[in-house]
């Protein structure tokens, strides 16, 4: 009867499962056996017992070593653990060395460890062979009952004190025999892989080969960098673990920069805030004598249909304009703000906002305005806090104020402030609400603020005041009929009238916008933005407190009273730029699942042969490049990679024209380039072929990585 011949066989699949990310790797798991599997999957990169995923990185436009985090921020008490890799995405070699920036009073890089693959280290193996142990008088048997049915038989030598086990005794009962007893140890060499530490240095890399590097801002300082290179080779991609701190109750962004020998870059500069999608550049236009610190009046819009607006949000903000924010040109530095009002209807509102400018504005300046954070929210009196350089909307209390005078009553609610209680004959019931309490600095500026007349009330606004030496000047809006000059010296009592008498324009039960500017012994009295009368004396010239007044008439209500700086020619809004987004990198791959069925050694099966093509699409917001690689198959006696298939050696190929071109994989944990320019929202096909090894030393399970990275199209 012949033989009978039986044809080993193997089969696959594949599957695929997506991430949304920055990196997106897309896992080939193939599992060999007499029924082999592939599988295609997303894939954590695993250090040891710990998977991270390796998701957020920004902008790398000119980059070719590419920095990429585990997190967009990172939280703790006082520290945190930040992972990120660095893919050389250029076609040189970089021995790369790494730098940290941080603020200059807080942040710190505490260690940084790199991930390492077969590290040496030794072992202690024991070694067994045949042993005798030599008894003069003989072992003696000693036969125990136990509680199975075989007794438990060992052997004692008495003159020698011991009792062992044997496997045999010689012919004369005085050596007792051990086939595989313990008779030395030598020592191994075994490679495992972990974190090593790196060393670190206060000093900053030196910029190489005149490498063109991004911009971090000067209130940034490199607090640490890596003392050794580490070589990156093209496509591949190198892992490392930082301890960073912070002081407790703080925040702040920091920077991580690679630098290469070959003209190698990377920078991840995060975004100034991950929750805030939106952001434009505006560029504002210098005055004469703004200075620093100068608060500026801008026009936002909340769309393009805002009417009035200097610039506007593309629909992106909140309606309520809680999710605007503003930064210096460093893109770091918050600036405070403060809503004066909202104008229109949703979508198309305007609302007009002071901005405190940190840089002077005594020549062009560029700020930042960020928006799109649907959970943002705004404190707006703490904003007019520390915008200006005294302000009360009436929000809170009167402890801002000294009631220096009250004839009348003063009193708060509603959010605004009433100093009342005037009548038209006698004392008439003057009232006076003073900032002596917490500011008595007013000499030079700008006093602004809303005003509402009872009929016939008089409200008047101090200016360099002391109440106790009576010295000062003070601005009249008068709700009577006829005419008056518009400024009075002192403020607080035996006032004279000065300047030129001119027609009252104020009526009973409407809010005004006033407004003081004073610069040296020049006073102008402003309402609803219109000059009503500008003149100069030289009586008081030194600084003082302003003061809330009314007499005459029942009462005047105030709000949102606040001082701001002055400058002759006030600086203005220029122009806006163009809305930006960070970058978004993400990738994700179609249908999830090839089965290849049964594969003879030696053969060859792909997803064309199926009709189960691939597809990768970008899913971020920018144009992307898509880049592959490999591995080794493991578990069991490894496969490597080569270009024709032999012992313990598989062939991985991939196509992007349907099979009219087959690209071999050239090594394992190398990235080569998959397609190139791919849009937004756009997808493209590739298959995968696959060559079995043409004899393999077993059929236990396989397991194959395959990476797709995706990264921003220069």
């Amino acid at each position: 009867m012949g033989k009978k011949r039986y044809r080993e066989g193997l089969s696959f699949i594949f599957l695929f499962s997506c991430f949304f990310g920055s990196w997106l790797s897309i896992s080939q798991k193939l599992k060999i056996s007499r029924e082999v599997r592939i599988v295609e999957a997303v894939s954590d990169k695993n250090f040891g017992s710990k998977n991270i995923n390796f998701n957020f990185t920004d902008d790398n436009s000119g980059e070719n070593l590419i920095i990429v985090t585990d997190q967009k921020t990172y939280i703790g008490l006082t520290q945190a653990e930040v992972f990120f890799s660095v893919t050389n995405t250029g076609d040189k070699p970089e021995q790369t060395n790494l730098q940290f920036y941080f603020p200059e009073d807080q942040g710190e890089v505490k260690k940084i460890e790199k991930w390492t693959t077969g590290v040496p280290y030794e072992v202690a193996v024991t070694e067994y062979g045949s042993k005798e142990y030599f008894c003069e008088d003989g072992w003696e048997t000693i036969t125990e009952e136990a509680s199975v049915d075989e007794p438990i038989i060992s052997y004692q030598c008495l003159s020698l004190k011991m009792v062992t086990f044997c496997e045999s005794l010689s012919e004369d009962v005085k050596n007792c025999i051990l086939n595989k007893a313990e008779i030395g140890s030598h020592k191994e060499t075994k490679y495992k892989d972990e974190w090593e530490a790196v060393e670190l240095s206060n000093d900053q890399i030196k910029n190489r080969k005149i490498i063109p590097k991004k911009t971090v801002s000067n209130k940034f300082k490199a607090k640490k960098s890596t003392f050794q290179n580490h070589l990156i080779n093209p496509g591949q991609t190198e892992y490392f673990r930082a301890e960073i701190s912070f002081p407790k109750a703080s925040s702040g962004e920091f920077y991580i920069e690679a630098i290469g020998d070959k003209k190698g870059y990377g920078l991840l500069d995060p975004w100034w805030n991950s929750s805030w999608l939106y952001k434009k550049q505006i560029n504002l236009s210098a005055g004469s004598g703004a200075g620093t610190n100068y608060q500026i009046k801008l026009l936002v819009g909340e769309s393009s249909g805002s009417s009035g607006a200097n610039f506007h949000l593309v629909g992106h903000g909140k309606s309520d304009f809680g999710d605007l924010r503003f930064t210096d040109n460093d893109e770091s530095t918050e600036l405070d703000y403060w809503i004066e009002s909202i104008s229109g209807t949703t979508p198309n509102q305007t609302a007009t906002v002071w901005v405190e400018v940190k840089d002077n504005l005594d020549s062009s300046v560029v700020i930042y305005a960020y928006y799109g954070n649907t959970g943002a929210t705004y404190n707006n009196s703490t904003g007019g806090n520390n915008t200006f350089l005294f302000f009360d909307d009436f929000s809170g209390d009167l402890s801002k104020w000294t009631k220096e005078k009250e004839l009348g009553t003063i009193s708060q609610s509603g959010g605004y402030v009433q100093c009342g209680g005037g009548i038209t004959s006698g004392t008439y019931g003057h009232t006076v609400l003073g900032s002596s309490a917490t500011y008595t600095g007013f000499q030079d500026g700008i006093v602004e603020f809303k005003h509402y007349h009872a009929a016939n009330g008089i409200g008047e606004v101090s200016f360099r005041g002391n109440y106790a030496s009576n010295t000062g000047y003070k601005g009249r809006w008068d709700a009577r009929t006829g005419s008056e000059q518009v400024f009075l010296k002192p403020p607080y009592s035996g006032w004279a009238n000065i300047g030129t008498a001119m027609t009252k324009w104020i009526s009973a039960s409407i809010w005004y916008r006033g407004k003081l500017v004073i610069h040296g012994s020049t006073l102008e009295l402003y309402d609803n933005d219109s000059l009503k009368q500008s003149m100069t004396d030289t009586t008081y010239l030194s600084a003082g407190e302003i003061s809330l007044q009314n007499h005459y008439g029942s009462y005047t209500r105030f709000d949102d009273v606040r001082v701001r700086k002055y400058a002759s020619t006030e600086p203005s809004f220029s122009s806006e730029g163009n809305e930006e987004t960070p970058a978004i990198i993400s990738v994700s791959v179609n249908d999830g699942v090839v089965a290849y069925g049964m594969v003879g050694t030696g053969a060859t099966n792909s997803t064309l042969s199926l009709g189960d093509t691939q597809t990768a699409q970008n899913d971020g917001n920018v144009t992307e490049n898509f880049q592959i690689k490999t591995s080794i198959a493991t578990n069991g006696t490894s496969w490597g990679i080569g270009q024709t298939a032999g012992q313990n050696v598989y062939v991985h190929e991939f196509s992007v024209n349907s099979g009219g071109n087959w690209t071999k994989f050239s090594a394992v944990d190398t990235y080569q380039n998959l397609v190139s320019n791919v849009g937004v929202g756009e997808s493209r096909p590739f298959d995968l072929q696959l060559t079995v090894p043409t004899t393999t030393g077993d059929y236990l399970q396989k397991t194959i990585y395959i990476t797709i990275l995706a990264t921003q199209q220069n």
